[in-house]
């Protein structure tokens, strides 16, 4: 029962930080640096709850090796 609470935990820790940035797209008014610093820490939750699941985005950024 712990795993699921884990679970469940990192799951809406996504979904609020998907949630956030889609509706802080739709402002109109921005901060200059404060606005810039909270979109970037809802991307790092995502991404990071995504990996969480299985779904390794940071890859696609990153150099390929050979």
């Amino acid at each position: 029962m712990k795993g699921f609470f884990k679970n469940l935990f990192v799951f809406i820790l996504g979904i609020g930080s998907l949630s956030y940035l889609v509706i802080e797209t739709l402002t109109v008014v921005d901060m200059p640096f404060i606005g810039n610093m909270d979109e970037a820490t809802a991307t790092i939750i995502l991404i990071s709850s995504m990996r969480y699941f299985g779904l390794d985005f940071s890859s696609f950024f990153g150099k390929k090796l050979k």
